[in-house]
């Protein structure tokens, strides 16, 4: 199952308009509003700024993974947009982005999120996909790049303690 299953060219924004870290994930949730991926956008857009705030998800590599779980979410799915200059993320850190993965995350599918997180990652790794989508000329070819990325099946997350047994 590739990357692609969960946007479309419709949610891939090749320059994003806004300069900081608000502004861009406003932009992100309209795009996805407009795509009738998210019922509301206000409380969203509060909630990922929320988390935000509790912690930058800005990465290494260069890009911002800011996201949100809501029961209003129907499909676990991801906008994506880029910008030409990096952006602080947030705006008074020393962490520069130039790539926004927002994920909009239904409350129940959290173990898919990770999977699909995991997909992301690859990104990292595979430099040959990741010039592509910063190459992209239009949601189009950033959706293709997508369509070639496959997602990993993400570890089973311990419930508990791990089980002893009583006959040992």
């Amino acid at each position: 199952m590739p990357l692609a299953q969960f946007t479309s060219p419709e949610l891939l924004i090749p320059q994003l308009r806004g300069r900081d870290a608000a502004a861009v994930i406003a932009e992100l949730c309209s795009t996805l509003e407009r795509a009738g991926r998210l019922k509301e956008l206000l409380p969203f857009y509060n909630q990922v700024i929320s988390r935000e705030l509790l912690g930058s998800t800005a990465t290494s590599a260069g890009w911002a993974t800011p996201h949100a779980r809501s029961a209003d979410i129907e499909r676990l799915c991801f906008a994506v947009g880029r910008t030409s200059e990096s952006l602080r993320w947030p705006q008074n850190s020393g962490d520069e982005v130039h790539l926004i993965f927002l994920f909009a995350v239904p409350e129940a599918e959290i173990t898919h999120y990770l999977g699909l997180l995991a997909g992301i990652s690859r990104l990292e790794q595979d430099k040959l996909a990741l010039d592509e989508l910063l190459a992209a000329q239009d949601s189009e070819a950033m959706f293709e790049v997508f369509r070639h990325i496959p997602l990993r099946k993400p570890a089973p997350v311990p419930l508990g303690p791990p089980r002893t047994s009583v006959l040992a």
